[in-house]
């Protein structure tokens, strides 16, 4: 059995006619685990894409990042969910894995930031470069 799921994160109506800023699309794979007949494997691929210029670069880290937290998030409260059902106490609670991925989250979403910030310093030096070539 296989999920495929796409999400189309679109910039307000006022920035490029709101077209996609990303495309996220997911795919995932479930099958019986070859060891083990009682479990379920999951193969989990994702691809982001942006067609925004001089950015798509900075917007698709970003989305990969965000992308990451939020399958660390799921995947935590599918386990807690699964635990409580099976009658046992998960290990930490839900708020304190969210408090953990929150921040892990926010770390994530500075350094994207940062690596964003550098690479449009690097293309804005790049079309200065040419456009005095043509001067």
């Amino acid at each position: 059995m296989f999920m495929r799921s796409w999400q189309n994160e679109r910039l307000p109506q006022s920035c490029l006619a709101g077209l996609p800023a990303q495309v996220v699309e997911e795919r995932c794979v479930y099958c019986v685990n070859s060891d083990n007949s009682g479990w379920t494997e999951i193969h989990r691929e994702a691809w982001v894409s942006s067609s925004l210029f001089g950015v798509s670069r900075a917007v698709q880290e970003f989305g990969l990042a965000r992308f990451k937290s939020n399958v660390t998030k799921t995947m935590k409260g599918f386990e807690y969910i699964l635990a409580k059902l099976q009658g046992e106490a998960p290990s930490k609670t839900l708020v304190e894995t969210a408090k953990e991925a929150k921040e892990k989250a926010k770390e994530t979403a500075l350094a994207a930031t940062e690596k964003a910030k550098d690479l449009a310093s690097k293309a804005a030096t790049k079309q200065q470069q040419q456009q005095q070539q043509f001067v």
